[in-house]
């Protein structure tokens, strides 16, 4: 459930109530919220679709033709703006999407042999500067008006301690975790690099 940070001050019956990220902690964790994404429409650079956000990436898989997981990948590029969510029941969540966690399916994706052609696209060359292997480029998106599914996640790491011989400091945040159900989605890259 999406609470505001007041609970006196909650949305009455009929009213939208608005839900930033510094809301998260308030957050049940353990309950999934399902919404559409509204956002600044942007173009995603190769597939040139509609995009509230957008990355892509390149780098080489584990599979054959660009298929299976990352092995390795440049950082990915990210488009787009804030991104406000609403829920069926009219309660709104506006982000940032910098550090949120995207699982999505790819909406474009192009495999390159390990031979360079000439027609490839210049990121792909710039690429094979610095690499080895046969890259792939997949692209993400969430689209205007698409259905997603909200939930929260507790992430820890280890700070280093405050004093010589202290013991480490476990910083723990929460981080909303956008999700479009599907069988082909997956955790994006930029969501992977985030801490």
């Amino acid at each position: 459930m999406i609470v505001g940070n007041d609970v006196c001050n909650a949305a009455q019956p009929g009213m939208a109530e608005e839900v930033t990220v510094g809301d998260v902690a308030t957050w049940d964790i353990d309950q999934p919220v399902q919404a559409t994404v509204k956002g600044r429409v942007v173009e995603a650079p190769f597939s040139k679709t509609s995009c509230v956000y957008f990355e892509w990436v390149i780098g080489t898989t584990t599979g054959p033709e660009g298929s299976g997981d990352w092995v390795t990948h440049m950082q990915p590029v990210v488009g787009g703006g804030d991104l406000e969510f609403k829920a069926k029941d009219g309660r709104t969540l506006r982000i940032n999407p910098r550090g949120e966690l995207f699982r999505l399916p790819p909406i474009w994706s192009a495999h390159f042999s390990e031979v360079a052609s000439g027609d490839e696209p210049t990121v792909v060359k710039a690429w094979r500067k610095m690499n080895s292997g046969a890259p792939t480029i997949r692209e993400y998106c969430l689209k205007p008006n698409q259905r997603v599914t909200l939930s929260v996640h507790e992430v820890s790491s280890w700070l280093p301690p405050e004093v010589v011989g202290g013991n480490p400091i476990e910083d723990i945040h929460r981080r909303v975790h956008v999700r479009v159900e599907s069988s082909g989605s997956e955790l994006t890259p930029a969501s992977q690099m985030m801490p």
